[in-house]
């Protein structure tokens, strides 16, 4: 009975390591490893908000959506594009600029 318990508590172990390491490799490591909005943050290592071209040879127009202010158009470079501070949101409008 104790080696069923055992083997039991070790298998729900493994599952639950399994889990939360598909959990953090499902989600990047960085902001610079993806492509698109990056929220800003507040505290301590804080940065503003910014959206993420990662096509190295084109520039596109992407739709800033701010709080308590105007939403604008921006033509985005290649990299990281600083948006508004108070921009909750961007996206590729599906065109070139």
């Amino acid at each position: 009975m104790l080696g069923k318990l055992v083997t039991a508590t070790v298998a729900a172990s493994v599952l639950l390591a399994t889990i939360a390491t598909s959990a953090v490799t499902a989600s990047p490591a960085h902001a610079d490893d993806f492509c698109g909005f990056v929220p800003g943050t507040t505290g301590l290592g804080q940065h503003p908000p910014y959206y993420v071209h990662c096509d190295a040879n084109t520039r596109v127009w992407v739709r800033v959506l701010v709080a308590a202010a105007e939403d604008y158009d921006l033509c985005a470079g290649p990299g990281q594009n600083v948006l508004h501070s108070m921009a909750h949101y961007a996206y590729y409008k599906g065109a070139l600029c």
